[in-house]
């Protein structure tokens, strides 16, 4: 009930409501599940830098990164965010070690901004787009099962980037 549940407050929330669908509860549980994952994910980084500091912890290439990597990759499928941080941290490396760490962060704003623009989509939906597929035409539930959902939620996306992202950079 709690995948139905969530799927009908991302459709409706005020429909939901009216049905019946407990929308504060779900809402509460998927924020506690959210920031569980995301302190499973982010309990080794200080084991990994073997030093912290606010201003390595909290600094503005994870803020960044953590909401550009499932707006490149795109948020429609749980695949786009990993697509989005595997491509982002990749580049951002490059740039890193041959130009700088400052115009490696230029260069994500400027991706960033150009895929809002033009691929609001990210780049999941602009390869469907590209070779045809819509939601009528396509049903991704067919191929990755019943279990998970053909849309994910931007929480569930900003989660598996920050997670993605502090693999990577870190």
């Amino acid at each position: 009930w709690i995948g139905r549940g969530l799927a009908a407050i991302r459709d409706d929330e005020e429909a939901a409501e009216c049905m019946g669908v407990p929308v504060l509860k779900l809402k509460l549980f998927a924020t506690t599940v959210s920031g569980f994952l995301m302190g499973v994910v982010g309990a080794p980084f200080p084991y990994y830098i073997t030093y912290l500091e606010p201003s390595s912890a909290f600094s503005l290439d994870y803020a960044v990164n953590s909401l550009a990597m499932p707006l490149i990759g795109g948020t429609t499928t749980w695949l786009g965010p990993v697509i989005g941080a595997v491509l982002l941290g990749t580049a951002q490396q490059v740039l890193t070690v041959t130009i700088s760490s400052e115009w490696a962060l230029f260069f994500v704003g400027v991706v960033l901004v150009g895929f809002v623009i033009l691929a609001p989509e990210g780049i999941v939906g602009l390869f469907r787009k590209v070779i045809g597929l819509t939601e009528d035409n396509f049903d991704s539930r067919a191929l990755e099962g019943d279990a998970w959902h053909h849309r994910s939620d931007a929480l569930t996306s900003a989660t598996a980037a920050i997670g993605i992202s502090i693999a990577l950079i870190g």
